[in-house]
């Protein structure tokens, strides 16, 4: 290259900016894309773990009515066998 003008000095010098300024901006450019990857996951967490304790919400309300009716079918159930039994013996 020819050093002897002042514009061949500032070419290398504009050019090393550029590669520097575009590197900049790839950087720039690669982190904005990972961080909308990584709200993309997070809210995709936050819906799941939103399914998931409405999903628990409901299996426990459906379990705990499930088993607040088995309760008192057994001991109606008792009684009947044991009627059922003292009407065989009276016979």
């Amino acid at each position: 290259p020819d050093y002897n003008s002042q514009e061949s000095l500032e070419s290398p010098r504009d050019s090393e900016k550029s590669v520097s300024h575009k590197a900049y901006v790839q950087q720039l450019e690669l982190g904005r894309l990972k961080l909308a990857k990584l709200e993309h996951e997070i809210e995709k967490t936050r819906q799941q773990d939103a399914y998931m304790d409405l999903s628990n919400r409901v299996q426990g309300l459906l379990l705990g009515n499930i088993n607040s009716g088995i309760v008192p079918f057994e001991r109606k159930y008792e009684l009947w066998v044991a009627e059922q039994r003292k009407k065989e013996s009276q016979l």
